[in-house]
C-alpha cells in the first residue's frame, strides 16, 4: 500500500511539472510572438500549478509558508496584468515584459525550493519554556515606544497629528516605532510557549494572548499603519498552522480569509480611521465601499509591479553587476554615521514622486525582480528568486524537522517579511529586517548564554 502511495505521488508530482513546463514555453513563445493576452493567461497558468507543485514539497500542505510565499508573490506579479487583461490601460509591450520576468523569477524560487527537498524527518520537541523571555521582550517594546514618543515629539503632538502629520513626525524624530516590533517578536516567544508547551494556565494565558493581540491591532489601525498588525496577525496564524502540521478548521481559514481582506482594503480608509476615530470610518466605508476597492492592482498589489514598468527606461543602462547587493551591508550601519549610498527604492521615490509625496513619507517602495534585472538580467531575476527560494524552504524544513522556539519563529515571520520583501529592493528590506527584528535574537542568544552560564555554576557549586 505504501508503495502504491508513494508512486501515486511522484506521478502527480511528473504530472505537475509537465503543466508547469507546458506553461512556461507558452509564456516564452507568447513572449516571442507579442500574444499578450495569451501570455498573461499562461503566467496565470505557471503560478497556480507552482502553488500545487509546492503543497506537494511542503510539510504541512497548502497552508505552509513555502506555499503562501508562492502565493505572495502570485499577487504581486498578476494583479496589474490581471487588471490590464480585461481594461488594457497599461504599456502593453511594459506588462508583457515585467510578467516574463515574474514567470522567470517563479522559476527561480521553485527550483530554489527542490534543491534544499522535502523535510526529512520531526524531532521530538524538548525546549525550555521561554514565555518569561517573551513576557518581558513584550514589555520592553512597549516601554521604547512610549520612551521614543515622550523623548522626541511628545505624546500630545503625536496622536493629535493625524496619520500625515505622524508620517511627517516620523520623519523628522526617526523610527518611533521599532518598540512594537520588539513586543511582536515577544509576544511569538509567548504563542509558541502556549501552544508547544502548553502548563495549567493555559487558559489565562490564551486570554492574555488574544487580548493583547485585539488592543495592538486596534492602536496600529488607529496610527493608520498595516505592517505591524499585519506582521503580528499572520506570524500567529503560522506557528499555529505548523502546530497542527496544516491541518486547519473550517472557522480558523474563515476568519483568515477574512484578515486578508480586510488587510486589502484598510488603505481604502485608514487616513479616515486615523484622523476622525472607528465611527467615522465605520460610516465612511459603508457610504463609499464599492467593488473598486476589491482591485488592488491600483494601490498594494499593482505598486511593485508598477515601479518596474516606471523604471523600464532604467534598463537600458549598463547591469548594476551586483553593487545594490553590496549596498545592502553598507546601508546596515546606523544612518547616524552618514549616508552612503541611496537604496533602489529612494531612487526610485526621488525620481518617481513629488516632493510634497516624499515629505509626509510617502515610499512605494521597489520590486526584487526589477532589482535582479538591474543586476544582471534575467539571469539575475532567476539567480535572486532561486536564493530566495532556497531559504524558504530551508527555514521551513528546520522548522517542520525540529520545532525549537527559534525555528519556528523564524519559519513564522518569514511570511510577512516574504510580503515586506516583494515590496522593496534589498538594501531597504535588509535594515528594515536588522533593526526591527535581529535585536531581539541577539537578545535571546545572551538570555540563552547568561542561563546556560549560571545553570554550570549552579552544578559546579554543588
Amino acid at each position: 500500500m505504501k508503495y502504491n502511495v508513494d508512486y501515486s505521488a511522484k506521478y502527480l508530482e511528473f504530472i505537475l511539472w509537465i503543466f508547469l513546463l507546458v506553461g512556461i514555453s507558452s509564456v516564452f513563445i507568447s513572449y516571442s510572438f507579442e500574444l499578450n493576452s495569451e501570455l498573461i493567461l499562461s503566467s496565470f497558468w505557471c503560478f497556480i500549478i507552482a502553488t500545487f507543485l509546492t503543497s506537494h514539497l511542503s510539510g504541512c500542505g497548502f497552508f505552509s509558508a513555502s506555499v503562501v510565499c508562492i502565493l505572495a508573490f502570485f499577487f504581486y506579479s498578476m494583479a496589474v496584468p490581471i487588471h490590464h487583461y480585461f481594461y488594457n490601460d497599461y504599456n502593453e509591450n511594459g506588462v508583457t515584459f515585467v510578467t516574463t520576468m515574474c514567470v522567470v523569477g517563479l522559476l527561480g524560487q521553485i527550483f530554489g525550493y527542490y534543491a534544499i527537498g522535502k523535510p526529512r524527518f520531526k524531532l521530538i520537541h524538548n525546549g525550555n519554556r521561554e514565555a518569561f523571555f517573551g513576557f518581558s521582550i513584550l514589555l520592553l517594546g512597549i516601554i521604547i515606544l512610549i520612551a521614543a514618543i515622550a523623548g522626541t515629539v511628545g505624546f500630545s503632538a503625536y496622536f493629535n497629528a493625524g496619520y500625515a502629520g505622524r508620517a511627517l513626525l516620523k520623519r523628522e524624530a526617526g523610527p518611533l516605532e521599532l518598540g512594537l516590533y520588539y513586543s511582536i517578536i515577544g509576544y511569538l516567544f509567548m504563542v509558541h510557549s502556549w501552544l508547544y508547551q502548553p502548563s495549567r494556565k493555559r487558559l489565562i494565558v490564551g486570554f492574555f494572548l488574544l487580548s493583547f493581540l485585539l488592543c495592538f491591532v486596534a492602536y496600529v489601525s488607529f496610527l493608520g499603519i498595516r505592517r505591524p498588525s499585519f506582521f503580528m496577525v499572520i506570524s500567529f496564524l503560522f506557528i499555529y498552522f505548523l502546530k497542527v502540521k496544516g491541518k486547519v478548521p473550517m472557522l480558523v481559514i474563515l476568519t483568515s480569509l477574512f484578515c486578508a481582506f480586510l488587510f486589502g482594503i484598510f488603505a481604502s480608509f485608514r487616513q479616515v480611521l486615523s484622523d476622525h476615530g472607528a465611527s467615522s470610518a465605520l460610516s465612511y466605508v459603508l457610504e463609499n465601499f464599492n467593488l473598486a476597492w476589491l482591485d488592488l492592482s491600483a494601490s498594494e498589489l499593482g505598486a511593485p509591479f508598477r515601479s518596474m514598468l516606471d523604471v523600464n527606461p532604467w534598463f537600458s543602462n549598463s547591469f548594476l553587476w551586483g553593487s545594490s547587493y553590496l549596498d545592502a551591508l553598507v546601508n546596515l550601519l546606523p544612518s547616524s554615521l552618514g549616508k552612503f549610498s541611496e537604496s533602489l527604492s529612494v531612487k526610485y521615490t526621488h525620481e518617481f514622486f513629488s516632493p510634497e509625496y516624499i515629505a509626509i513619507g510617502g515610499n512605494m517602495g521597489f520590486f526584487p525582480v526589477a532589482e535582479g534585472y538591474l543586476n544582471f538580467g534575467a539571469v539575475g531575476v532567476f539567480l535572486e528568486f532561486f536564493f530566495v527560494g532556497m531559504l524558504i524552504k530551508y527555514l521551513e524544513n528546520q522548522a517542520i524537522e525540529k520545532s525549537n522556539v527559534v525555528q519556528v519563529i523564524v519559519y513564522a515571520i518569514m511570511v510577512p517579511w516574504f510580503f515586506f520583501f516583494l515590496r522593496s529592493d534589498l538594501a531597504s528590506f535588509s535594515k528594515s529586517f536588522f533593526y526591527s527584528v535581529m535585536p531581539v535574537f541577539f537578545a535571546y542568544g545572551l538570555y540563552c548564554f547568561v542561563k546556560k552560564s549560571r545553570s554550570q555554576h549552579n552544578l559546579i557549586g554543588v
